[in-house]
């Protein structure tokens, strides 16, 4: 699955800022690099060619904890050893190579963990002079990100189960019998099943209508898509329209705080077998006829058999 990372968009957005506190027309206008970081909550410090921290602004120390005697002055690596964790020395990195250098950092006396963006400054001789280094909090970013991670493996798992069901289900011959009635049956199923349309089975009382619905779902493009029985008769009247067509969260007194999906919505793409159809009370009938008609609501609109 190809998904765009949050802690790209930071790095980006880092990158970015990164690049214009260094940049000639910042200089030329005098606007104060370390004043819009404090602003959007970066933190940003100076080395120069000696690997030594020469300035930072106020957000640096609030991410890392430290006070300015502790990293004034010093070199960079004495720092990084001194109060981070494992943080790889990115700004020596952009010194020594003279290119962008990004890596993590987390501070061992403020639980955060850093975004660490490095930019080297050159003079007209195209020597690096000094390397500006940008830090940004990613603490929650990371932490989403891990969530999503877990959220998409959960939903693996559950798709490669219901794609083995799936697949199993339709291996099971479902309609059985080599009698002419059924015979017909069989073929009228070969010919529907290919066509998008709706179909209407009717028959008494435990004759196999779910059965024929069935295959007439696994024969045919939708067969990879949800199939949704609905009992008509067992809905209670004011209950039907929000359990076929959902609803918005809070939209009437005792509805759930969530969006609720509808069994049609559940079925998108899919098949779904309205069972008992007839006991769909009569002022609620418009309102299905008009969906049939349009595959539609006001909101959201669904593609199903």
């Amino acid at each position: 699955m190809n998904s765009i990372r949050v802690s790209d968009i930071a790095l980006s957005e880092a990158e970015s800022f990164a690049r214009w506190s260094t940049s000639d027309s910042r200089r030329m206008l005098g606007i104060d690099s370390f004043a819009i970081a404090d602003a959007v909550g970066y933190g940003i410090y100076v080395i120069n060619d000696q690997s030594v921290i020469t300035d930072a602004n106020r957000t640096y120390r609030e991410l890392t904890g430290m006070w300015p005697k502790e990293f004034l002055g010093k070199s960079v690596r004495q720092v990084l050893d001194g109060f981070f964790v494992n943080s790889r020395a990115v700004a020596v990195q952009a010194l020594e190579t003279g290119r962008k250098a990004t890596g993590l950092g987390r501070p061992k006396r403020v639980d955060k963990d850093l975004l660490v963006t490095a930019i080297p400054v050159f003079d007209e001789q195209e020597h690096v002079v000094s390397v500006v280094t940008v830090l940004r909090d990613v603490t929650e970013e990371l932490r989403l990100q891990r969530q999503l991670d877990k959220n998409l493996e959960i939903t693996e798992i559950y798709q490669q189960e219901l794609d083995y069901y799936r697949s199993r289900e339709r291996g099971t011959r479902l309609l059985m019998g080599i009698t002419e009635g059924m015979e017909q049956i069989k073929t009228l199923i070969t010919q529907v099943a290919p066509v998008d349309t709706t179909v209407l089975i009717s028959g008494e009382t435990g004759v196999g209508k779910e059965v024929v619905s069935h295959e007439i779902h696994n024969r045919s493009h939708r067969k990879d898509y949800p199939y949704i029985k609905v009992n008509c008769a067992a809905i209670p009247a004011s209950l039907m329209e929000s359990e076929l067509f959902g609803y918005e969260r809070g939209a009437f007194t005792g509805a759930d705080s969530k969006r609720k999906l509808g069994y049609f919505e559940t079925a998108n793409h899919g098949t779904i077998l309205l069972d008992e159809i007839g006991e769909i009370p009569c002022l609620f009938r418009p309102s299905c006829c008009a969906f049939f008609r349009r595959g539609s609501s006001d909101d959201w609109e669904v593609l199903l058999r």
